[in-house]
């Protein structure tokens, strides 16, 4: 799902929550532009301030994204993150989640 600009807070609060509840850790894949970059560095500042296990990849292209998607360890990663790049990625799909866990991605 693509976070809007007001929703962020929200869309970081269920990153967390979902990290620390359930010890896992958060992938991130990011775009080589200069945004994306900049945007990671804030991002994985944030999480590691809350002490949050991460995983950072950078890509640059889809089957990179798609890559990374396939390997994630279900078990131990619970949250994907897509800077700049995975638009057109149905995350979903690829990680063949079920209709409820579907509900947690809106």
């Amino acid at each position: 799902m693509r976070v809007k600009i007001d929703k962020l807070c929200d869309a970081y609060q269920q990153i967390k929550h979902t990290a620390n509840a359930e010890g896992s850790s958060v992938l991130i894949c990011v775009a080589g532009d200069i945004d994306a970059i900049a945007a990671s560095h804030i991002f994985t500042t944030l999480l590691r301030a809350d002490g949050i296990s991460l995983s950072l990849h950078a890509v640059q292209g889809y089957e990179d994204v798609v890559r990374q998607v396939d390997n994630v360890d279900m078990d131990s990663c619970r949250c994907v993150v897509l800077l700049n790049c995975g638009a057109n990625l149905k995350i979903y799909e690829r990680l063949q989640l079920d209709s409820e866990e579907r509900k947690n991605l809106q």
